[in-house]
């Protein structure tokens, strides 16, 4: 029966290609979603890695800020605002500066020591290293206004931009600002926090630290 056999082995071959195929689409498939795994674990690796970075940066900022509390405590309690002032001191607080050496009133002291308090910061903030792109800036003139009982804005506030190790074009955005609280350590509060890759931010939030994924 030549005709059965021939087409026995057409209905051979239609299947074997059919299984070639479907193996060769099983198989590509298979890849893209190992591709996509791959990507999405280096995504949370980089996620984790500039999530650290920034919270060290918090960290290191917070740690200067409750340095510069504490010499500001000290500047008051030595009575060095009695003593010939550092060249570099900020302007609006020579007059807070005199007018307690004058009359040592708590009221007076107190509001030196919250002015003074950022000129120290800013000198702590200058001492810390890290990579290009970290800025800090103390608003002599909004602080002024401050200590005279009006004015808005951030008085102190730090940005910095983290490059990621694992993925150099995805970066992460910082701004922390630092106000006055009424009491306790003035603390530095995240008001950006957004990433970014190859300049296409996809994360980005007026207000909080927030991440939406990479």
């Amino acid at each position: 029966m030549p005709v059965a056999k021939g087409f026995s082995f057409v209905l051979v071959t239609v299947v074997m290609v059919m299984m070639l195929v479907f193996g060769l689409l099983s198989l590509s498939s298979a890849g893209a979603d190992l591709r996509l795994s791959q990507k999405a674990a280096t995504a949370q690796q980089v996620y984790y890695e500039l999530d650290t970075q920034g919270e060290q940066l918090t960290a290191a900022c917070g740690g200067a800020s409750a340095g510069a509390w504490s010499d500001a405590g000290c500047f008051i309690s030595q009575r060095r605002y009695e003593q010939a002032l550092p060249a570099d001191f900020y302007e609006c607080l020579r007059p807070l500066a005199a007018k307690a050496k004058v009359a040592s009133s708590a009221e007076a002291l107190a509001k030196l020591k919250s002015g003074v308090f950022y000129y120290f910061l800013e000198k702590r903030l200058k001492a810390m290293t890290f990579d290009a792109g970290f800025t800090c800036l103390v608003n002599q003139e909004l602080l002024q206004n401050a200590l005279g009982g009006h004015g808005s804005g951030h008085l102190a506030t730090v940005n910095s931009t983290v490059k990621s190790s694992l993925d150099p074009k995805t970066t992460l955005s910082i701004t922390l600002a630092c106000d006055f609280t009424g009491s306790g350590v003035p603390a530095f509060e995240a008001t950006r926090w957004q990433t970014s890759v190859s300049g296409l931010e996809i994360s980005s939030d007026s207000s909080i630290k927030v991440w939406n994924g990479l």
